[in-house]
Parts: structure tokens; C-alpha cells; sequence
């Protein structure tokens, strides 16, 4: 993504006057998030493959979910593994969408709108345009909140189908369960991913450790207790016309899929390790350059709740970076193998 710094910088100024120009206009100095909709529901992420393939999945076009998902994978430098879509075709998705014209094209996609906005103005941009989308909308066709929901659970369940991604945390299915649980500014997933990862790594290997406290202190992720409860705990609520979706989640799907693959290689003993750990790097790089692991429009209106939050949410990221990068990247496989039996 073009205006993505390796470190967000999170300046205090004053914002400059909002027009429809401001939403757009480039950011060199600063974050930005890519914005696309699904009638008027908006679909929000750092990486724009990610939205185009969410808005792909909701109207049933396969060979632009394809070329998405090879797009991002190609992305962290590396040919796509097993394809998105075998699961896809137990959901009777059509490969050509049902108002695409002779030529087989998809005349009124929503990926023809996708627009690179700056964080700053996500929420104002996404309120200016849902009620864009509300005036092409008859009084017949309106959708209430609660098909907004169950609209938004459909594409996100024909998703998890389609990543068929065992870390992402599966979504409440009552659309009134939403405003109890709130939506999580980081991914929970980041706690659970390398427990997991090792666990079914000694599975499959019918390895061991020697010793359980290393086990204890390896088989888990590297955060401390208070960033692991931030994690854990920080949600923000919305209300109930206030229905979105998360891209990031896809991609940090796709993203933890690849990394899977390269901790196992690097882990193996007999496979080139050093390729595998080369891959570990790159995939982390780019997991940590486009926050894939943020949900940038919780985080935001978090930020608003609380000044504070901008200052907890830097040390959150800072660890989690080092978490990906370094305490669970190369070193931690390398430190595995020599304990195991």
C-alpha cells in the first residue's frame, strides 16, 4: 500500500478543512486505509487486494477472488499455495455473476469504487458515503439494520469457508450477540496462532520436548500479561446502523496460512531451512508493515473514546512486531529443535 510507513506515525495537528478532496488526496506522512461497499455497508483494510476480494466473494466472482488471493500471496514474494477456491464451489457460488453482461464482465462491480483513504477521516468518509449509497437505494430495497447484519455474517461466513482458516476466531452467528461482545481492535487470533502452530507441528512430527517448562515457555506466544489482556479485552462497540466489515481479518488469514508454512519448514530438519526462514522474514515484514492484524476502523473510534489509546496501542504494536519478527520468528524454530527428542 502506497502511504503505509514500516512505523505509523499518529500526529496531533489539526486536521485540515474536511471536504470530499481531503478524504483523498495523497498521505506520504501518513496512514491511510482502502475503502470499497457492499450496498451501503462498508468493507475497510490496509491492503487493497483484500477489499477488492471480500467485494469479489459477495458478488460470486471466482476469477477475480483468484487473482486477489494470488495478489496478495505474491505480494510477500512467493507463488500462491492451494487455491481459495475449492471451498468456494461448495457454497454454489456462479463463476459469472447473474447481472454480468454477454461479455461475461461484471458491469457494476463494486471494486470499480474502492478508494485509498486517510485514517484520519475513515469515519467521516464512511459516513459521507453510506448515505451515497442509501439514495440509490429504493424505499422497497432499503435494508433494515438487521439485514445488514445478516447480510455482512453471509459474506464473512462464505469467507472463513474460503480461507477455511482454523485461527481466526469464528463470529457469533446472532446478530444480537454483536453489541455484548464488541469488535476487537487487535486480532485475538495473535494469541492463539503459535500454541497452535507448535502443537500441531509435534503432532504430525511425533515429536516431544525433553523438558515440559520448555514446552511451557516455547508452546505459547511471547507477549506479556498486559499486552496479552489488551489484546484479549479491548473491543469498541458500534451501533446498530453501524455495520462493516474487516478486510484486514481476510488477509491476515492468507498472511498467518504462509507463515504456517514457513515456521513448519523451518522447524523441519529436513527440509532447507534456510529458505523457510528467509520466508518467515518476508511474511512478517509485510504482516507488521500493513497491520493486517488491526481493525483500523475499531482502532480508530478506540482512539477517539481515549486520547490514551493512541500511546497503548504503539506499545501493543511494538511488541507484537517483535513477537512476529524475532522472539517467534527464525530464533524461536531454531531453539525448538535443539530441545526436542
Amino acid at each position: 500500500m502506497s502511504c503505509i510507513s514500516d512505523e505509523r506515525q499518529y500526529s496531533s495537528s489539526v486536521k485540515p478543512s474536511l471536504n470530499k478532496e481531503n478524504f483523498l488526496q495523497p498521505c506520504p506522512d501518513g496512514p491511510s486505509v482502502w475503502v470499497g461497499f457492499i450496498e451501503d455497508i462498508p468493507v475497510i483494510g490496509t491492503v487493497k487486494e483484500g477489499v477488492e476480494l471480500v467485494l469479489a466473494v459477495h458478488e460470486g466472482n471466482e476469477s477475480v477472488v483468484r487473482q486477489k488471493e494470488e495478489a496478495i500471496i505474491k505480494s510477500l514474494c512467493a507463488p500462491p499455495q492451494e487455491s481459495l477456491l475449492e471451498p468456494m464451489k461448495k457454497l454454489d457460488i456462479p463463476e459469472t455473476p447473474k447481472s454480468a453482461g454477454a461479455s461475461g464482465h461484471w458491469e457494476s462491480s463494486g471494486l470499480q469504487d474502492i478508494r485509498e483513504v486517510r485514517l484520519e477521516f475513515i469515519a467521516e468518509y464512511v459516513i459521507t458515503n453510506k448515505k451515497g449509497q442509501q439514495t440509490k437505494q429504493t424505499k422497497q430495497t432499503k435494508q433494515t439494520n438487521s439485514e445488514k447484519t445478516q447480510m455482512k455474517q453471509e459474506v464473512e461466513k462464505k469467507i472463513r469457508c474460503i480461507i477455511a482458516y482454523e485461527y481466526t476466531p469464528a463470529k457469533k452467528d446472532k446478530a444480537s450477540e454483536r453489541s455484548k461482545r464488541g469488535e476487537h481492535v487487535f486480532n485475538y487470533g495473535i494469541l492463539k496462532f503459535h500454541k497452535k502452530l507448535l502443537d500441531d507441528f509435534l503432532k504430525e512430527k511425533k515429536k516431544s520436548f525433553k523438558k515440559k517448562e520448555d514446552y511451557n515457555r516455547l508452546g505459547c506466544h511471547s507477549l506479556i500479561d498486559d499486552t496479552a489482556t489488551i489484546i484479549e479485552k479491548t473491543t469498541v462497540f458500534f451501533d446498530e446502523d453501524e455495520v462493516y466489515i474487516n478486510s484486514n481479518a481476510v488477509v491476515y488469514g492468507i498472511y498467518c496460512r504462509e507463515l504456517r508454512s514457513a515456521l513448519f519448514g523451518r522447524l523441519d530438519p529436513n527440509k532447507n531451512t534456510d529458505n523457510a526462514g528467509s520466508r518467515v522474514k518476508e511474511i512478517t515484514y509485510y504482516m507488521n508493515k500493513e497491520e493486517v492484524y488491526v481493525d483500523h476502523y475499531a482502532k480508530e473510534k478506540w482512539f477517539m473514546d481515549d486520547g490514551r489509546n493512541k500511546e497503548t496501542f504503539k506499545t501493543v504494536k511494538k511488541e507484537v512486531k517483535e513477537m512476529y519478527e524475532d522472539k517467534r520468528g527464525v530464533r524461536w524454530c531454531d531453539e525448538i529443535k535443539t530441545l526436542l527428542k
